[in-house]
């Protein structure tokens, strides 16, 4: 098996804050590994991010 590590953009702020934003910066990372490596079997994008929990 082998792991690429790629510096994808992830097209959100630098601080995500809701998980909307979160979300779509890890799949813009995702879709970007996908097309730089197309013959991967997999492709991960990570994205940290905040959001306000209810009390």
């Amino acid at each position: 098996m082998k792991f690429i590590g790629l510096a994808a953009p992830s097209g959100v702020s630098e601080q995500p804050m809701t998980n909307y934003e979160t979300l779509t910066g890890a799949n813009n990372r995702a879709l970007y590994c996908r097309e730089e490596e197309p013959g991967a079997n997999y492709w991960v994008g990570v994205e940290g991010g905040l959001t306000r929990m209810m009390q």
